[in-house]
């Protein structure tokens, strides 16, 4: 699943179209509601999901000046660093599926296969690593914003 998000008028080619996954999607979506203050309760809850939320060009030109402001400041650097240390230090824990075997029983078998969620090892990582955050994605959606018009979250 990703976010095809549209721009409504745009200006340039940059301004068409902005691409993430879910993944890279919602700590993007987060860290602007959090620490922007442009974005509603009812739009951080409808742009969290891809079934064509608009947001006007106003907002979106307001979105672009102010994460742009943050990137030049150092402070969404440091949000970045901060994050990805965060995530980087959760720690393994006893995988659930297969309780720390490594292994899982076939159904109504005694045949053991090796455990998809840990892959054999018996530990299993915490999905929240599975969201990365990273500098290029901010600047580029910056960049979307400011050349938008505006914009729909497919």
């Amino acid at each position: 699943m990703g976010f095809d998000v549209f721009g409504k008028k745009p200006i340039n080619e940059t301004g068409e179209y902005f691409y993430n996954t879910i993944w890279e999607w919602r700590p993007l979506w987060d860290y602007m509601f959090r620490n922007l203050d442009v974005l509603s309760e009812e739009d951080y809850e409808e742009g969290d999901y891809n079934y064509g939320y608009e947001i006007n060009m106003e907002k979106a030109k307001n979105i672009a000046n102010k994460l742009n402001q943050k990137i030049k400041s150092g402070e969404a650097e440091e949000y970045i660093a901060a994050y990805n240390k965060l995530i980087d230090e959760l720690p393994v824990y006893l995988c659930g599926l297969c309780n720390g075997s490594g292994f899982r029983n076939l159904p109504d078998s005694n045949d053991a296969i090796s455990c998809g969620l840990c892959h054999g090892t018996g530990e299993a990582i915490s999905f929240i690593k599975s969201y990365p955050m990273e500098m290029e994605n901010l600047k580029a959606f910056a960049d979307f914003c400011e050349n938008s018009g505006g914009f729909l979250i497919h």
